[in-house]
This record gives structure tokens, sequence and C-alpha cells, in this order.
């Protein structure tokens, strides 16, 4: 009868730490960030042009896009202005919503 017990406490013992490893695993794959795609510079200019841009966030060296497919995606930009950006064909039309992370 001992030996039965013993043999439960072991199993039980040897079982706790894959438990516990099952859940780490779980909990660490899952992600709280948005996830974006990056895209160069004038891919976000053409996808402007085309109409396809949904909502932007300027924020330190990026810009944060939205597609109107939902696509997030990101350009980095430097310490380019929204002003320079327009200048190299980047259009903002009237009825994209922008956040400038104020």
């Amino acid at each position: 009868m001992k030996q039965i017990i013993i043999g439960v406490i072991i199993v039980a013992l040897v079982s706790l730490p894959l438990a516990g490893c099952t859940i780490s695993v779980s909990c660490t794959t899952e992600t709280t960030e948005l996830e974006r795609i990056e895209i160069e510079l004038d891919e976000a200019i053409a996808l402007s042009q085309e109409g396809e841009i949904a909502f932007i966030t300027v924020g330190n060296e990026e810009l944060l896009i939205t597609t109107l497919d939902g696509r997030e995606l990101k350009a980095f930009v430097g310490s380019l202005t929204l002003i320079e950006l327009q200048e190299l064909g980047f259009i903002l039309p009237s009825d994209v919503e922008v956040d400038r992370g104020d």
C-alpha cells in the first residue's frame, strides 16, 4: 500500500512541473502588441496615391498606417514632417483621420 501511495506522489510531483511548462509556454506565445507589417516609404506613398489609407498615426520616425482593407502597416519616415512627406508625393486626403500622437 505504501508503494502505491509513494508511486502516486512521484507521478504527481513529476506532472506538476510539466503542467507548469505547458501553462508558461501558452502564456509566452500570446502577443499583446499589435503586429504591423513594415513597408518602404515609397510603398506608403503609393498607397496614399491610390486612396487605400483609412487611418494614419504619425509617430517617432514612423508612419503607422491602417488600410481600407484592415491591414496594419508601418513605414520608417525618420524626421520627415507631414509637409515633407506631401512634397515627396504622399497624398493626405481631407477625409483621412490623422493622429499625431499628442
